[in-house]
């Protein structure tokens, strides 16, 4: 979720452009959320100062000085200037606060926890909460948030308190019946890339006070080779420095002696017994071991109560809806339908694998994945992984080209592996698909080159401007170029130009014309000794995406003189269609 805050009033609007108040925010229950910030001045999105620091609490309507039921203590900044945004990361999910919100009183209900995720044991569970009625829960909860951030020593929060709305989950883990194993697993933080170096994308640098001792994350770290390494990480009280521990930067001896260790066969604190109630009933089914993928809760996009979807001009795609979709691996690598409920490789190594064919319906027969599928984009993560031994069996892909659609049946997406020999899957291996990745703003590039040395050449010299662009999806790019245009040599004498652009090297001022020429070759003719006219060449030219692009003109005399172009202006902007 997207949201703007005006820095003149400290009110949540709708865009930097549309200046309307919004108060009132929804998600739907899920163990992993976020929500981004932009902040605005007189309609232009601002950078903040970089001593910038920001938090966002949910608590219970009304009860201001009680603990928050969901807390982010520290943002993520990306991007800087017009493209800032700051990113706040947490769980919908919590046992102790927020869970109980959605039972209503009055019949049995009681679940004993998970147990830990394979290869080690994380948290005994939570006993349950007697006394509530496991088959009538509320639809929604409403809650009350805010947004606090500090720059130069002063506090500034949103205004007025924004109202939160959860809504419940209606997929939940375990519904394929008890011989499915259900969902054991720590919050996936794709923000941060590295343990150490006291930065936003630092595991040190991540708050630990107030999180609860036990809490599980999980990264995926570059290990500077070009591959990643999957690296779940516990939160541990009293364990000294060293080989496979992190010291957070809010690490103190006396008052906070935790310290962050990558799961390998730990065994976390017993769990918290549940509230009773006044008709205790059974202590329901006890936790199954494993982790079967994140549950399905599908996100929500823009901005609740007014149908706003967010800045225009932005697009892309987040994780999975909901984390983990339910397949069935398949080891036949045919480039054909693999059937419902399937996925397959074009390739029995998975490390050589080059396509990944999966067919629309999950195993829950659910077909409303076609247009999700196909929105993801070069460079997203792609993550197969085994139900039953999640930590050991998996494989990590990303994206090298749009997917490819087969009569909305079902899918190639091309890929290329990140992560190898991690396990094996036969046939018939229960798995999840899940989808890492976003899009952000698209690229665009604007410069005011120098004044090139004209040209007395009739066929026509480039100018040596040194423009360029690299999509990051986009096909096609807008070119725009501007300036003065005039010849010296007086009445009848001229100049035309042209845009041209090209890969590789980009060309000097006085070089042979090269590249692909673009739109018309514009001609203009003296008419006295001293006149000089506004020219503008544009054009949509054609790219591949990830691919730099450099972007010029070529100058030509007309009968005589020198042809010459000043006071340049070069705008280029990726496009999607």
């Amino acid at each position: 979720m997207l949201i703007c805050i005006d820095l003149g009033s400290d009110n949540v609007i709708i865009s930097p452009g549309v200046q309307q108040t919004i108060s009132t925010l929804e998600w739907k229950r899920s163990p992993y959320a976020t929500l981004q910030v932009q902040f605005s001045r007189g309609g232009i999105v601002q950078e903040l100062p970089n001593d910038a620091t920001g938090t966002f609490e949910i608590k219970r309507t009304g009860q201001y000085d009680s603990v928050p039921v969901v807390w982010a203590p520290a943002w993520v900044k990306t991007g800087t200037g017009e493209s800032t945004i700051y990113t706040f990361i947490f769980s919908l999910l919590n046992p102790i606060l927020l869970d109980p919100l959605f039972e209503l009183p009055g019949g049995d209900y009681g679940v004993s926890g998970y147990s830990g995720a394979s290869g080690y044991v994380s948290v005994s569970g939570y006993s349950g909460y007697s006394g509530y009625d496991d088959d009538v829960d509320v639809d929604q909860v409403t809650l009350m948030g805010e947004v606090q951030w500090i720059t130069g020593g002063q506090t500034h929060k949103t205004l007025p308190t924004l109202i939160i709305l959860i809504d419940n989950d209606v997929i939940r883990e375990g519904d394929v019946g008890p011989s499915t194993p259900a969902l054991m697993y720590g919050i996936f933080m794709p923000s941060i890339t590295a343990l150490t170096g006291g930065t936003p994308v630092d595991l040190d640098y991540l708050p630990t006070v107030q999180l609860i001792t036990g809490t599980i994350i999980e990264l995926l770290i570059d290990d500077g080779a070009g591959h990643f390494q999957w690296l779940p990480q516990v939160l541990e009280a009293g364990i000294s420095a060293g080989p496979g521990v992190t010291t957070p930067l809010d690490y103190d001896a006396v008052t906070n002696n935790r310290r962050w260790k990558t799961a390998t066969a730990l065994t976390g604190s017993s769990g918290y017994s549940g509230y009773s109630g006044a008709n205790p009933g059974a202590s329901g089914y006890s936790g199954y071991s494993g982790k079967s993928g994140y549950s399905g809760y599908s996100g929500k996009s823009g901005y609740s109560g007014n149908g706003t979807s967010g800045f225009s001009g932005y697009s892309g795609t987040g994780g999975s809806p909901g984390g983990g979709i339910p397949y069935t691996f398949s080891t036949t690598t045919t480039a054909a339908d693999p059937g419902a409920g399937l996925l397959r490789l074009d390739n029995s190594n998975p490390a050589a694998a080059a396509n990944i064919h999966i067919n629309y319906n999950d195993l829950g027969s659910i077909g409303y994945y076609l247009n999700y599928f196909n929105q993801q984009h070069v460079g997203n993560f792609i993550i197969v992984r085994s139900v039953a031994t999640p930590f050991l069996d998996f494989w990590v892909y990303s994206i090298t080209a749009s997917p490819v659609d087969h009569s909305s049946t079902w899918l190639t997406i091309p890929v290329v592996n990140e992560i190898t020999n991690n396990g094996a899957m036969s046939n018939n291996t229960p798995v999840t698909l899940e989808f890492v990745g976003s899009l952000g703003p698209l690229q665009y590039t604007q410069s005011s080159p120098g004044n090139p040395t004209g040209t007395t050449d009739t066929t026509g010299k480039m100018m040596g401007l040194a423009g360029s662009i690299t999509t990051k999806i986009g096909t096609r790019a807008l070119v725009i170029i501007s300036g003065a245009i005039f010849n010296s040599g007086g009445v009848g004498d001229g100049a035309k130009v042209q845009l041209r652009a090209g890969t590789g090297s980009a060309p000097s001022n006085a070089a042979a014309l090269t590249g692909t020429a673009y739109g018309g070759n514009i001609p203009f003719i003296s008419s006295t000794t001293a006149e000089k006219v506004p020219f503008s060449v544009q054009a949509l030219i054609t790219v591949v995406a990830g691919t730099a692009y450099w972007i010029d003109v070529g100058l030509a005399a007309i009968t005589g003189g020198t042809a010459t172009i000043t006071d340049i202006s070069l705008t280029a902007v990726e496009q999607l269609a």
